[in-house]
């Protein structure tokens, strides 16, 4: 019983699993619009979640410097905190609102400049074009094609109408817009206080969260560290493309205004602005400071348009990488080849979150080899020191069975030895006591005594080595 109980808790987490999926296939739908819905609600949350990543930053680094130029150096006051906040969201503001003020104004200006001298300026254009050796023939052409004032009057009328007759179409669409405008504006103005509160107090609730993934989540000291070198990444991500965005827009103002293009400034906050978005943010940029160099000159907006071209080959294959690739500690062939598959797959979103995203597989990656390797080295080494300890041992047992089988026969030549140097020595003082005048016959034993010594003295190639 106590077996089947184990197997049945064995197979717990596969059946589980199993069940999930089924429950994924059978009901995708339901659970789609579950989490449409949930999304939707959750949706100020969410966006004040952005809001307070991206201020973080900022606000980071104005908290860093008060630290610096405090004194006592205290930590992280409410009224420091308060402060750095507020001065992070006003710069913030300051320049969204700098961005809209000064490109907003010229942009309308040449909407409503091509909008009401279209025909006009079209046909300028053209006839500017008719004297030219190699557009001259298709200038001919274009102009022969081009509506006259009555045919522009009908067009107008057919438009008027139309727009009358759809009028419930038209203002239904209008109020629909409207109304999720609306909606975009309060969610906004919501998720912001959600931003102020999450930033005020975000080390606690960092805390908290922690402390609750490491209750509930399996292996959730793993996942926070996953966590924190994401964060670490996305962190370094925004700065680097920022200032990519900084150098791309200083660049192209200042070639707009060697080259004497019109509006060198407004077209390099143009470009700095919408390079926030990886390799097609430049593009947009370029659309929209081509349409205003066009109401201007034609000809400048072309070679405005080329300039740019070569400057975003630049910066994709030079200056990006190495900004990108430096903050985020990734190679540039890997911040190339995760641009171009993220947004291959997930669009713009893919291109945001594909470097970071990247960045933190290499560093994991990396970080699980050098401990492997580690590992795998200090066993190693432990395998070594066994070896040369049991080698060690083996020599000391094999020199101590030698010297056991070599000292009795040490012994027993020395014995013996000893025994017959007695007898002689015994001998020679009897036949001196005895007599004392006979002194040729005592030579003589001693030279027999002498004798005997040497023969019962062990030879050199009897004798017992002694190792050294």
């Amino acid at each position: 019983m106590e077996e089947f109980k184990k197997k049945v808790k064995r197979y717990v987490p596969l059946i589980f699993v199993v069940l999930v999926i089924f429950l994924f296939i059978h009901y995708w739908d339901n659970l789609m619009g579950l989490g449409e819905i949930c999304l939707k609600a959750a949706m100020s949350l969410i966006i004040g979640v952005i809001i307070a990543y991206i201020v973080n930053i900022l606000m980071t680094s104005f908290e860093n410097l008060a630290y610096k130029l405090d004194k006592k150096k205290r930590r992280t006051t409410k009224l420091r905190r308060l402060l750095c906040m507020t001065l992070a969201f006003v710069v913030i503001i300051a320049i969204i609102v700098m961005i809209v003020v000064v490109v907003g104004p010229e942009f309308v200006k040449s909407l409503i400049s091509v909008l009401t001298n279209a025909q006009d300026k079209v046909i300028e254009y053209l006839q500017d074009l008719k004297n030219n050796e190699l557009f001259g023939k298709y200038a001919e052409q274009l102009l022969e094609m081009m509506p006259s004032g009555s045919d522009i009057g009908g067009i107008i009328e057919k438009v008027g109408g139309f727009l009358l007759n759809g009028a419930s179409g038209a203002f239904t669409t209008i109020a629909s817009s409207v109304t999720s405008i609306i909606n975009g504006i309060v969610q906004t103005l919501i998720g912001f206080v959600f931003s102020m509160y999450i930033l005020f107090d975000k080390e606690r609730l960092k805390r908290q969260f922690s402390e609750l993934i490491r209750v509930y989540v399996y292996k959730g000291e793993g996942l926070l560290r996953i966590a924190d070198i994401l964060n670490e990444n996305f962190h370094n991500y925004i700065v680097a493309q920022v200032l990519d965005a900084v150098i791309l827009g200083t660049l192209c103002g200042v070639g707009m205004w060697i080259l004497r293009f019109p509006y060198p400034a407004l077209t390099g906050v143009v470009i700095a602005f919408t390079a926030l978005i990886p390799i097609v943010g430049a593009f947009l940029g370029a659309a929209v400071a081509a349409f205003i160099i066009f109401t201007v000159s034609p000809i400048k907006a072309l070679l405005f348009i080329i300039y740019l071209l070569i400057l975003q080959q630049i910066d994709n294959k030079f200056i990006y990488p190495k900004v990108v690739g430096s903050y985020v500690n990734l190679d540039s062939l890997w911040v190339l080849v995760a641009i171009t598959i993220g947004g291959s797959i997930f669009g713009i979103t893919g291109m945001l979150c594909g470097v970071p995203i990247t960045a933190t597989v290499y560093q994991l990656i990396k970080e699980d080899y050098l401990r492997r390797k580690e590992l795998k080295k200090k066993n190693g080494e432990e395998n070594e020191k066994d070896n040369d300890s049991y080698n060690t041992e083996v020599e000391n047992s094999v020199e101590a069975l030698v010297d056991s089988l070599a000292e009795p026969e040490k012994s027993d030549s020395s014995i013996g030895s000893s025994d017959n140097s007695g007898s002689d020595e015994t001998e020679a003082n009897n036949l001196d006591t005895n007599n004392p005048g006979n002194e040729s016959s005592g030579n003589e034993n001693s030279g027999n005594n002498s004798n005997n010594d040497s023969n019962n003295r062990p030879s050199k190639r009897n004798r017992p080595r002694k190792r050294k």
